[in-house]
């Protein structure tokens, strides 16, 4: 590890190469900058600051990952050819960074913060994703920001697993090969954020993931605070800083008065309410008497800000000390749990997965190889035949928004189902392509995870043959100071006033994905070894509930589309597809089926009904034997 004071030049070791930090070499204008660099990979990290005068009770941060198609000596595809809308990749990983650095700032801060991740140069060998996790963590650990929740330095890492090793910071070719990829953010003693899948791992492989993890930080985390002692030193960061306020937090008096007027209103009596819609109901009147009886002393958006906290506050109490939840359940107790298969009867699959109030209407469809999703990437184009898609309309809560196309949070919680199933599909023995649709219809809480039952149960209704089931389960934490409470299938409510939202996918075996997000300084590896067992007996809890459709045989829909196979002489192949593809289109056409002809000989046709399928056989043999004879 090297640290050169003047240029704030920050180098450590990985492997047989240096990963190198520079702050302020390029992009002087924003507040701050770090130029990332790993072999020919080069990633420019930008943070902004805008001091607005509205106070929010969320933190008005934006997190942005954007690569670059000159990175890599290509123009992008598309009339314009420019890069426009973000990609999915591009999106899931500014969720990364986002869900790894919200915590530890205060979420009223009434600055709007703008990080900016660009990708300017790929070798396609070394990982810019985390590369600019690690960028971040850098800036905001060792940069002298005073409005920092945690004052202790962080860090961002992934880790693979290939041969039963672990492999920290993997190349993609070693990501690419591994049974299991997480990303990490953690700090010395916690974890901050985890987003993993793997195939079908045990419970205990996990852990010592994470424990690998904790390990091969310690050189980042010792070299961020190092810089970050060399750059307190600096005039010109100090003199940056003079320029920031901190008038985040409104009077402790203020808090005092509301928290009063709660007590007054017997908001205590309120919790006691196990059905949601009433206790919703009377929560909004008693936020109308507040807001009237202080909105002649304080903004409207102080008082909505004090309202959230301090209700947070009364409901954590009223837990930990009735040692109940809202809805009368103990700490472990999974939430009542119905469900239907095949409720729609002209879809491939179907399910209908109600866990509490929480409700997804999930569907299968099964397509041919020319439904594959292709996928444009900085490296290559390749294509995808499973995809799940997840849907939260505004009325599944029971609001009025303007539907604006999918959201960020729709493409993160549909991607992490769908890696979650991926491995137990048994794509070997299918000729499909699969498409899953998750509809949430109603939402309380754990809907991300309603539709990874859902989909398992709508795949055991399609006939798609599976390795084993897959369920979810979102756990939480209320910490308190010398235990932590550790909640099982947390409701909406549990998530917005907890400490975690942990999902956890698996079978009876093992684990396929996790994702941890949090809303204090971090959790420890002790606490999370605590919240896998929990969620194992979870799991197991779901599962034996649905044993019963997971025994029984399913067959494909009559609605779905039939396959045929067959083989054909390589030197064949042009004869079949015809001058300028005119002969596969016309019969693709004539017997509306679609035909996929692989560089092999491999033909399969696809087609609804046997009586198509067949024509389209017999016209192909009969082009062969003409071309034969």
């Amino acid at each position: 590890m090297k640290i050169l004071p003047s240029q704030f030049l920050l180098e450590i070791p990985i492997g047989n190469s240096f990963i190198k930090f520079e702050i302020g070499k390029i992009a002087r204008h924003a507040y701050s900058s770090i130029w990332v660099s790993w072999g020919d990979s080069i990633v420019l990290v930008t943070i902004c600051l805008n001091e607005t005068s509205k106070l929010e009770d969320f933190l008005q941060l934006s997190c942005d990952y954007i690569e670059k198609s000159y990175s890599t000596g290509r123009i992008p595809g598309g009339f314009l050819k420019r890069e426009s809308k973000s990609k999915d990749n591009e999106i899931l990983y500014s969720r990364i960074i986002d869900r790894s650095i919200r915590p530890l700032f205060p979420k009223n801060l009434n600055k709007e913060i703008q990080i900016i991740s660009t990708v300017l140069s790929h070798d396609s060998i070394h990982d810019t994703e985390i590369m600019s996790l690690c960028g971040v963590s850098v800036l905001l650990s060792a940069y002298p920001f005073p409005f920092f929740i945690e004052p202790t330095c962080f860090t961002g890492m992934k880790i693979a697993r290939l041969n039963q090793n672990f492999i920290a910071f993997p190349t993609l070719a070693e990501k690419n090969k591994s049974d299991l990829n997480f990303s990490i953010s953690l700090s010395k003693n916690n974890f901050i954020m985890i987003e993993g899948f793997c195939d079908n791992l045990p419970h205990f492989e996990i852990l010592k993931a994470l424990k690998f993890a904790q390990k091969n930080s310690f050189l980042f985390l010792r070299a961020n605070n190092i810089l970050k002692s060399k750059l307190s030193k600096s005039k010109l960061f100090k003199s940056k800083n003079r320029m920031l306020t901190q008038n985040t937090y409104v009077s402790f008096a203020n808090f005092k008065r509301i928290a009063k007027a709660f007590i007054q209103l017997d908001f205590y009596k309120i919790l006691k309410i196990k059905n949601k819609k009433k206790r919703t109901f009377y929560t909004t009147q008693l936020k109308s008497i507040i807001i009237n009886s202080f909105s002649s002393t304080l903004s409207n958006s102080e008082i909505l800000s004090l309202f959230s906290e301090i209700k947070s506050i009364y409901i954590r109490k009223y837990i930990i000390k009735s040692k109940k939840r809202l809805d009368g359940r103990s700490y472990k107790s999974i939430r009542p749990i119905s469900y239907q298969l095949n409720i729609l009867p002209r879809t491939h699959g179907s399910a209908i997965f109600t866990r509490g109030d929480t409700q997804a209407i999930v569907s299968v469809t099964l397509g041919s190889k020319t439904d594959e999703q292709t996928i444009e990437s900085l490296h290559n184009e390749s294509s995808k035949k499973f995809m799940l898609h997840y849907n939260f309309p505004p009325y599944t809560v029971g609001e009025v928004k303007m539907l604006r196309g999918t959201s960020r949070r729709e493409i993160g919680h549909g991607y992490l189902a769908e890696r979650a199933l991926e491995k137990s599909i048994q794509f070997q023995r299918i000729p499909y392509t699969i498409r899953i649709v998750s509809e949430i219809t109603e939402s309380n809480g754990s809907s991300s995870m309603a539709s990874v039952c859902g989909a398992f149960l709508a795949l055991l209704s399609s006939g798609i043959p599976l390795s084993f089931p897959v369920v979810g389960i979102a756990m939480g934490m209320i910490k308190k100071t010398h235990k932590s409470i550790v909640l099982s299938d947390i409701s909406g409510e549990e998530d917005h006033i907890g400490d975690i939202d942990f999902k956890v996918c698996g079978s009876s075996t093992g684990i396929t994905a996790i994702q941890l997000d949090i809303k204090t300084s971090g959790i420890s590896f002790k606490e999370i070894t605590q919240i896998l067992h929990q969620a194992k007996d979870g799991h197991t809890h779901i599962l034996n509930l649905l044993k019963k459709e997971g025994n029984e045989k399913n067959h494909l829909s009559k609605y779905a589309p039939q396959t045929l196979s067959l083989k054909i002489p390589i030197e064949k192949i042009r004869e079949i597809i015809g001058p300028g593809g005119r002969t596969i289109r016309d019969l693709s056409s004539l017997n509306n089926v679609k035909v996929d002809v692989s560089d092999t000989g491999s033909i399969l046709i696809t087609g609804q009904g046997d009586t198509n399928i067949q024509s389209s056989f017999k016209q192909m043999k009969q082009i062969i034997e003409n071309t034969s004879s």
